[in-house]
């Protein structure tokens, strides 16, 4: 594990729970590196026709793998402290979407990017889902309070089985999430 880090944040949680607009606050708030979700760019690199992954096995575990492997470069290439609305979520859609989940989970870039979460320096805030404030994004498909849910329990699954430290915040109001934020942020000295 890596003793030098200085601060990762990263928001987790399933599609449509407000990760992106919380990570846009807190960078902006607390002059902190973003790093914003790369499915886009991975998705435009395939043709943006995510049906057509999604239908074709072999296209869509190449697609959720390139997707972690370019979250994690682009972590590794980000000057800390950062904050990113996207992580090991990014293994939660991989286990949705692919029947064979043992070859990622296996990989040791994997299994290092998992270990990188027990930093001490590292803060996951895990967005839980609000019916509410489910709105189709036009990328993901599959949008129903069903699949959210599922990916929700998945993350938590990911974070409980490997020992991971999160913060669950389960509130659609922004304002009490950003409360919620400046405490944790008072108690690690951020401002």
């Amino acid at each position: 594990m890596e003793d030098d880090v200085k601060l990762r944040i990263y928001i987790v949680g399933a599609q449509s729970t407000g990760k992106t607009t919380l990570l846009n606050y807190i960078a902006d708030r607390y002059n902190i590196n973003r790093i914003t979700e790369v499915a886009r760019q991975v998705l435009a690199k395939y043709g943006n026709n995510l049906r057509e992954i999604r239908s074709n096995m072999d296209k869509c575990k190449s697609f959720q793998r390139d997707i972690l492997e370019e979250q994690i470069e682009k972590e590794r290439l980000t000057e800390e402290p950062f904050i990113c609305d996207r992580g090991l979520d990014i293994l939660a859609y991989f286990c949705h979407h692919n029947l064979d989940t043992y070859e990622i989970l296996n990989k040791d870039y994997t299994k290092e990017y998992i270990e990188s979460y027990k930093n001490k320096n590292v803060v996951v805030l895990f967005i839980r889902p609000e019916e509410e404030l489910v709105k189709d994004d036009g990328i993901r498909g599959d949008l129903t309070t069903e699949t959210i849910y599922r990916i929700d329990g998945m993350i938590k699954y990911i974070l409980e089985s490997n020992n991971i430290n999160y913060i669950s915040i389960q509130s659609k109001h922004m304002n009490e999430r950003i409360r919620a934020l400046q405490s944790i942020f008072e108690l690690k000295d951020i401002r």
